[in-house]
């Protein structure tokens, strides 16, 4: 699920006849992206004959920028946005930070000249926000780098209500489905 209470934006290049996207200001109020895993009860279809299955090569679905899209954006700034990712498991969420229920609220972010270069997305990031189990990201601020296999934050100064992490971090998984097992997939350093 992906909405947006409202959204406001200034661009210097914007055409849908193109790839190149050069936008000034982009302000989201109220945006929501909610992603659910869970196993559908459909039965099988037995009315349609089988087809052959698909051979996807692995590889190609870590990219993002198959089109080469250019996109520049000087400033990015959400307001009060929420993040959700649920896995389905046999069990409520625990009260502490859980993976596999994820639900970050009051985000709100500022990034600055955020690019998207290949299949890499550049910014200047600063960062606020809570998640239901009590964890809160109070303040970061970072030069970020987001790829299809890992996120990292450099010149990073993050405050949380327990803790203080600078200089850097990076997380690192497969692909980002994994970030939905969190706790045994993503590898932090």
């Amino acid at each position: 699920t992906v909405k947006v209470g409202s959204l406001a934006m200034d661009a210097n290049k914007l055409s849908l006849a193109g790839n190149n996207y050069d936008i000034n200001s982009l302000v989201m109020i109220d945006p929501v992206f909610a992603q659910y895993s869970y196993k559908g009860a459909r039965p099988k279809d037995t009315t349609q004959k089988a087809e052959a299955p698909v051979v996807i090569n692995k590889d190609s679905l870590l990219m993002w920028n198959r089109g080469g899209m250019a996109l520049k954006i000087a400033n990015l700034k959400i307001q009060n946005g929420v993040f959700r990712s649920d896995q389905q498991t046999d069990r409520a969420a625990y009260d502490y930070f859980d993976g596999q229920h994820i639900y970050f609220s009051e985000i709100n972010a500022a990034f600055s000249n955020a690019t998207l270069k290949g299949d890499t997305i550049l910014s200047n990031l600063s960062l606020s926000a809570k998640e239901r189990s009590g964890f809160e990201v109070k303040s970061m601020t970072a030069n970020m780098k987001l790829m299809p296999t890992g996120m990292a934050f450099n010149d990073l100064d993050l405050k949380t209500n327990r803790s203080t992490i600078r200089n850097s971090f990076m997380m690192a998984y497969n692909d980002m489905s994994e970030m939905g097992d969190f706790i045994h997939k993503v590898r932090m350093a």
